[in-house]
C-alpha cells in the first residue's frame, strides 16, 4: 500500500505493526440456533431457563432470542450473559405465525438436549 498526500507525494512509513492476536480456536465453544413454531408455555419455559442457567450459566457466554408466549399477542425479546437474563415485550405477531428463534453461544453445549427440551416447553 502507498500513502500519498494531496500533492501525490509518497510518504514512507516510520513504523509498521503486524496484527497477531495469538488466539487459539477452542473447539469446546460452539453455538446452537433453535427455531420452533408456536407458543411457549410461560411456566414451562421459565422453569427450563432457570434450571438451564443454574447448570450451564458459567459456560453460557451469550443467549438471545425472540419468542411467543401462550396468551400473549406480542413477541418477547430476551438476552442473557452467563446467569444474567432480561426480556422485554415487543411488537404484536399480528397475522404472522409465531416462530421462536433462540441462539446460545457457550462451552460444551448439548444441541440435542437443548432442542428436545425446548420442544417440550411449547404449549
Amino acid at each position: 500500500m502507498r500513502l500519498l498526500n494531496q500533492e501525490d507525494t509518497e510518504f514512507t512509513p516510520v513504523s509498521e505493526h503486524y496484527f497477531n492476536p495469538e488466539h487459539e480456536h477452542d473447539d469446546e465453544v460452539s453455538s446452537v440456533a433453535v427455531e420452533l413454531p408456536g407458543f411457549f408455555d410461560l411456566a414451562k419455559i421459565n422453569a427450563w431457563m432457570e434450571v438451564f442457567l443454574q447448570i450451564k450459566g458459567i459456560d453460557l457466554y451469550r443467549i438471545k432470542g425472540v419468542v411467543g408466549l401462550s396468551g400473549e399477542d406480542c413477541r418477547f425479546v430476551f438476552q442473557g450473559v452467563h446467569m444474567m437474563f432480561g426480556s422485554e415485550q415487543r411488537k404484536p405477531w399480528g397475522d404472522e405465525e409465531p416462530l421462536n428463534r433462540i441462539v446460545f453461544i457457550g462451552k460444551d453445549l448439548d444441541e440435542g438436549y437443548i432442542r428436545r427440551s425446548l420442544k417440550r416447553c411449547l404449549d
